[in-house]
């Protein structure tokens, strides 16, 4: 959202654009995230009420049946909170699966204030995603709230200074699309539905089948064995050099013990035994093998 001198607001011709966008990324098997971003202060300050006057705009979509069409989007959404975020706005928020704020950011609902009753998917998402007290108190009281409310009703899933929001939806970014796809995509899909008491229960059985059977798991099982035979290894390669250290110590020990016995009798102010001793070296449970407890038995 490119046009901050109205806060980012959308109008009927930004909803038909905003569509356009999300059917054409739905055909596109390998985009696997869609990143919603925004420049200057604000995020988005919703719809354009004043195209609400007169005659409805012929071509205009119904703003719900967008944000829908964004929760449903196939791909992993990322909404890139950078500032105020309000009215309808907030839904567009809330549709998408991640929601990264900054500390400046803000939001508020003032549908009530305005008079306009709020559509069935927002009041569903509100509820699904804040829970029914926060939505009440959001929709109600037309109430402001900060970042830190945000993040603690569950709006935003993250806070990161504003320098670091860029980067951090990058690696996001980065960390989703290299998940396995079908995995991915379907129980993003799955769990929406559950949040909407919509679960397609046939649907799912079907990406459960398609997911164990797909080169997805195969792949995955591959990288599985070969971080397994690198661990394998590392194991083998730590306790040969433990072993090692402990055999070194060990003779170094006997070596200083023989040199003792080996002292005659008028080098030290005790008595040395003519019979000869046993020398018994052990390492106690949690020390590493370079600290021995060495112990000297008569036989």
């Amino acid at each position: 959202m490119r046009r901050p001198e109205v806060a980012n607001r959308l109008s009927p011709g930004d909803l038909r654009t905003l569509r356009d966008h999300i059917d054409a990324v739905n055909e596109m098997e390998r985009v696997l995230v869609l990143r919603f971003v925004s420049s200057g202060k604000y995020f988005c300050s919703g719809y354009d009420i004043g195209s609400l006057a007169g005659e409805a705009d012929e071509g205009a979509l119904n703003f719900g049946e967008v944000m829908d069409a964004v929760e449903m989007a196939r791909p992993v959404t990322i909404a890139a909170v950078n500032g105020g975020v309000y009215g309808g706005a907030t839904d567009l928020c809330l549709a998408c699966d991640f929601r990264i704020g900054v500390p400046g950011c803000d939001m508020f609902m003032p549908a009530a204030r305005l008079g306009l009753h709020f559509y069935r998917g927002g009041m569903e998402r509100y509820v699904s995603r804040l829970g029914l007290n926060a939505a009440k108190h959001l929709f109600l009281t037309t109430d402001k709230i900060d970042a830190q409310d945000m993040l603690r009703i569950g709006f935003l899933t993250e806070i990161v200074d504003a320098s670091m929001l860029t980067s951090r939806v990058d690696a996001l970014s980065q960390q989703l699309a290299g998940m396995a796809p079908i995995a991915l995509l379907g129980m993003k899909t799955h769990l929406n539905a559950i949040a909407r008491g919509a679960l397609d229960a046939e649907a799912l059985q079907r990406d459960l089948h398609r997911s164990e059977t797909s080169a997805d798991l195969g792949k995955a099982r591959q990288r599985g064995k070969r971080s397994a035979s690198r661990g394998s290894q590392e194991s083998s390669n730590t306790a040969t050099e433990e072993t090692t250290i402990m055999k070194k110590t060990a003779f170094r020990l006997a070596a200083l013990a023989a040199t003792v016995l080996a002292l005659p009798a008028h080098a030290a102010p005790i008595d040395y035994p003519t019979k000869p001793i046993r020398l018994v070296i052990g390492f106690l449970p949690g020390v590493g093998p370079t600290t021995p407890l060495v112990c000297m038995a008569m036989h």
